[in-house]
C-alpha cells in the first residue's frame, strides 16, 4: 500500500495518530490539531496536556501513558492503555478517548508512546442521554410509594365528601355542609392536579427538553412536591430559601432531576438521625447562582467522598439505589456549564450546584 492510500486511510478514519519519543522527535497527524483545537506548530507533550480539562488532569497523569509521556518511567507492568477525558474546543465540551502503547528498552523504561486520539464526544451524549432517562425512572421508581400515597390522601378525602353530598336532602339543603363539601373537593382535587402535574414536568417532553429561561423557585416548587411525601414519611423538615426574581437559562427538567437526587440522598442518608431537616439556600454572585442542598448529617467520609460521583458506586443497598445518580447529576451540571461538588468544610453535608445565570454562546 502507498503511503499516499495509508494518508487516505488514516485522514478519513477520524483518528488522530500521535507519537512521542523519549528523545523529543515527536509527531501529530494533522487529524490530532483538529482534535485537540492545537496549532500546527504547537505538537509538544505541553501543548497535548495543556487541553485535557483540569477535573480529568490528574486521572490521565495517573495512567500508564501520561506517567510513560510525562517521566518517562513505566507505572507497573501496563504496556497498553486507554483513557478518555474531555477538552474544550471552540467554545464546547469534547469527549476524547486517548489509546496507546508503549514502548520499552531493555531495562524496562520507556522509549516512545504510540497511540492515537478519537473524538467520541457523539457516542457520550448518546451514553448521557440513556443514563439520564435511566436515572430518571430510578428516582421516580423509588419514589413510587410515596406519590402513590401522597394522591391516595386526597382521594379519600373526594370519596368522603362525595358520600356527605349524597346524603344532602335537595327538599332542605344543610348549605353549610354543602359549601364545605364542594371546597374541600375543589382544594383536593387542586392537590391531585398538582402531583400529577409535576411528575408530567419530571418525567420531561416537549418544550422543557430545551434551554430556557426558567423561574429557579418555580423550578424548586415542583421539586419540593415530588418529594414532599418521602420526607414526611421519614419526619424530615424541609425548607429553601429563593428570591422569585432568579431566573437562569437551563433545561428545567436536568436541573429538578439534580435536586430530587440530591434531596433522596440526603432523606436516605439521615432517615435514622435523631435530627432531621434539608435546607436549601440559593445565592447569585457574578452572575454565577449557587445552590446548596445542606442536610443534618455530619458529613461523608473522603473515602466515600472520592469515590461517590463515579458510574455505579453506590453505599446503598441493591434495592435501594443504581449508584448512577451523583455521577448523571454531576453530568448535568457539566452540561449546563457549571458544577457539583460536596463542600468538605461545611460541618453539616452539603452540595453545592453552581450554574450560569445565562449559557454562554458556542
Amino acid at each position: 500500500m502507498s503511503a499516499g492510500r495509508l494518508e487516505s486511510i488514516v485522514a478519513h478514519s477520524g483518528l488522530g495518530f500521535w507519537n512521542f519519543k523519549r528523545d523529543h522527535d515527536h509527531y501529530f497527524s494533522p487529524q490530532i490539531f483538529t482534535i485537540l483545537g492545537l496549532e500546527s506548530d504547537e505538537a509538544t507533550v505541553e501543548n497535548f496536556v495543556s487541553k485535557i480539562f483540569k477535573e480529568d488532569l490528574e486521572n490521565f497523569q495517573d495512567s500508564a501513558l501520561g506517567t510513560s509521556i510525562n517521566k518517562w518511567t513505566l507505572r507497573g507492568p501496563t504496556l497498553q492503555e486507554t483513557v478518555e477525558f474531555r477538552v474544550g474546543l471552540a467554545g464546547q465540551v469534547r469527549h476524547v478517548r486517548c489509546s496507546g502503547s508503549i514502548d520499552c528498552d531493555g531495562d524496562g523504561a520507556p522509549l516512545s508512546v504510540l497511540g492515537y486520539l478519537e473524538d467520541v464526544s457523539s457516542a457520550k451524549e448518546r451514553e448521557t442521554q440513556d443514563l439520564l432517562h435511566l436515572s430518571k425512572m430510578a428516582t421516580l421508581g423509588e419514589m413510587t410509594s410515596a406519590i402513590v400515597h401522597e394522591i391516595n390522601n386526597p382521594l379519600s378525602v373526594l370519596t368522603n365528601y362525595s358520600l356527605f353530598l349524597q346524603k344532602i336532602s335537595p327538599s332542605s339543603p344543610d348549605l353549610e355542609l354543602y359549601n364545605r363539601c364542594v371546597e374541600g373537593i375543589s382544594k383536593n382535587s387542586k392537590r391531585i392536579a398538582e402531583i400529577v402535574h409535576s411528575v408530567k414536568f419530571f418525567t420531561g417532553g416537549g418544550s422543557s427538553q430545551y434551554l430556557e429561561i426558567s423561574s429557579l423557585k418555580a423550578i424548586l416548587k415542583e421539586t419540593f412536591i415530588i418529594c414532599q411525601e418521602n420526607m414526611k414519611w421519614k419526619s424530615v423538615a424541609f425548607e429553601f430559601i429563593c428570591d422569585e426574581e432568579i431566573t437562569l437559562e437551563c433545561k428545567p427538567i436536568q436541573i429538578s432531576q439534580v435536586l430530587i437526587n440530591l434531596i433522596c440522598n440526603s432523606v436516605m442518608a439521615i432517615s435514622h438521625s435523631d435530627e432531621k431537616w434539608i435546607k436549601i439556600n440559593v445565592s447569585v454572585d457574578n452572575d454565577v447562582i449557587k445552590i446548596g442542598v445542606m442536610d443534618s448529617g455530619k458529613g461523608i467520609c473522603d473515602s466515600i467522598a472520592k469515590s461517590m460521583t463515579k458510574p455505579y458506586f453506590t453505599t446503598k443497598k441493591r434495592e435501594d439505589g443504581t449508584g448512577i445518580g451523583l455521577t448523571i447529576c454531576k453530568a448535568i451540571a457539566e452540561r449546563h456549564h457549571g458544577r457539583l461538588y460536596y463542600d468538605a468544610t461545611s460541618k453539616n453535608t452539603l452540595f453545592v450546584l453552581e450554574l450560569p445565570v445565562r449559557q454562554p454562546l458556542n
